[in-house]
């Protein structure tokens, strides 16, 4: 199966938007996001609010993910690169190198 994109995520705002469509997408209300993420009850409505003061952690933000069945991938953004090229200043190697990090394998 195919995984369908759902739109495109460049800021948390973004993201928010995001989380809040899918779950109109499909037609379940936040204590339903709640129960089957195991969050506490009305904690997916403060997180997802518009202008929330909260902020999604890691152990929220899987468990919503999970819940939605979502999956964030990470794409590169060649207009955004190209405008702050000129910005980034290699860095220098001292010691051992890194091993660079490859692609993410599904599990």
């Amino acid at each position: 199966m195919v995984a369908r994109e759902l739109g495109r995520i460049c800021s948390y705002e973004d993201l928010i938007v995001a989380l809040r469509a899918r779950c109109d997408e499909l037609d379940i209300s936040f204590q339903t996001l709640d129960e089957v993420a195991g969050l506490s009850g009305g904690y997916a409505s403060k997180l997802l609010a518009p202008s929330s003061s909260l902020v999604m952690g890691r152990g929220s933000m899987s468990a919503i993910l999970g819940a939605l069945g979502l999956v964030l991938t990470v794409a590169e953004d060649p207009a955004a690169l190209e405008r702050v090229r000129s910005r980034l200043v290699k860095r220098r190697r001292n010691g051992p190198h890194r091993q660079s990090v490859g692609r993410v394998e599904a599990r």
